[in-house]
């Protein structure tokens, strides 16, 4: 089907994955450098995850949690519908 046929995509995929700290900057740069995805990272003030590393995997989004004592398979999945912002 040509570009301008198809329709309009709405909506996405959340997933958050709850980082432990001894493993948040290795888990980081795997999907930053090793994979190269397009990633943005921010502090959040908040003392129970306080740096969240999005990934854009295209229709998902991918949130990587520092999680202060987490344990390594902590990881959640969501659908967000579409028109809303996904959140951090």
């Amino acid at each position: 089907m040509d570009d301008d046929r198809r329709p309009a995509q709405g909506g996405g995929v959340d997933m958050a994955m709850q980082v432990p700290e001894d493993v948040y900057d290795r888990t980081v740069a795997f999907y930053r450098d090793t994979l190269g995805y397009d990633t943005t990272e921010e502090e959040t003030g908040d003392p129970a995850a306080p740096r969240v590393f999005t990934v854009d995997l295209g229709p998902a989004t991918l949130h990587l949690k520092l999680v202060p004592g987490a344990a390594p398979a902590d990881f959640h999945l969501g659908r967000r519908p579409g028109g809303i912002p996904p959140c951090p």
